[in-house]
């Protein structure tokens, strides 16, 4: 399974049950990524990404992932999973905003394969790391 994450310069993921930001070029980009794959996430996080081909909505979409497929785990650990995980895709908002829940995930077995930065719709910086293991 291959995840993919938004967190921001103290990594993290939420505030008050809710994601911190979202920004409609990380969406179009989530969208290039997956392409005609499976890309699963909650009903919530579906709202926000707009029309993917292989979308499919699961409650607990990190254990219905299977190998090969995407999930945006938004607002989800993924430590408990890491045994599953294929490559990591992790958005940078570059900027902090208030979290009161933060990415617990240790990346020292695990290597950053690409980084770039590309330009949001409301943020000026954000940057996408990718790893594998």
């Amino acid at each position: 399974m291959h995840v993919l994450l938004t967190v921001d310069e103290n990594y993290g993921i939420a505030y008050n049950y809710r994601r911190q930001s979202r920004d409609r070029k990380v969406a179009e980009r989530i969208a290039s990524i997956v392409g005609k794959k499976t890309l699963w996430c909650t009903e919530t996080t579906a709202k926000i990404l707009g029309e993917i081909p292989g979308l499919k909505l699961s409650q607990t979409p990190l254990l219905t992932a299977g190998r090969g497929e995407y999930v945006f785990a938004e607002r989800q650990q993924i430590d408990e999973v890491e045994e599953k995980i294929e490559s990591i895709y992790l958005f940078h908002w570059n900027k902090v905003y208030p979290s009161d829940v933060r990415l617990h995930f240790d990346f020292s077995g695990w290597t950053k394969v690409s980084e770039e930065e590309f330009e949001g719709n409301s943020h000026p910086h954000i940057t996408l790391e990718r790893y594998v293991r």
